[in-house]
């Protein structure tokens, strides 16, 4: 598979942001994956898996990119909530590692910094600002974890092959 350019990108929470795409296309393919969330854990890991695996086989992408998985200080985030997105993190490497595909992990500040101009954004405005951005520049999302997700896509075209 690494012969190729098809990068997935995804945003990992309970409503998983993916984009996928050629580095030649314009814009990625975009959705949500709706995971059952932090009070089922087990299931919710399962459920990341499948849809993860599904994703590899119709697309069969070279590389998978991934915001950081580690949670920054404050911002409300729970011990269950970390333990999800650390998980998710988790079971996304071991998929990459058996069906040989490069994963590549990259603060949401670096990424939004390349695409986006800043990456520093006021708390509580993120999700807003990207929102916008994706509408001034054309790209059509399902929802602010799609645009997450199409904002790594796009910090990958602008780092292809490097990455």
């Amino acid at each position: 598979m690494r012969g190729n350019d098809m990068v997935l990108a995804l945003d990992l929470s309970s409503k998983v942001g993916w984009a996928v795409g050629r580095m030649c296309e314009e814009r990625p393919l975009n959705g949500v994956w709706v995971l059952p969330g932090p009070s089922d854990l087990g299931r919710t890991f399962a459920s990341f898996e499948n849809q993860l695996l599904d994703a590899f086989a119709v697309h069969q992408p070279a590389v998978l990119v991934l915001e950081a998985a580690i949670p920054g200080g404050g911002g409300g985030t729970t011990h269950t909530v970390a333990e999800q997105q650390i998980g998710l993190a988790a079971m996304a490497r071991a998929s990459c590692y058996r069906h040989d595909v490069k994963l590549v992990t990259k603060a949401a500040s670096t990424m939004r910094k390349a695409v986006l101009g800043t990456g520093r954004l006021p708390t509580g405005e993120a999700k807003k600002t990207i929102m916008r951005w994706m509408t001034e520049h054309g790209f059509k999302v399902v929802d602010h974890n799609s645009a997450d997700a199409a904002v790594a896509w796009l910090w990958a075209k602008k780092e292809w092959p490097r990455i």
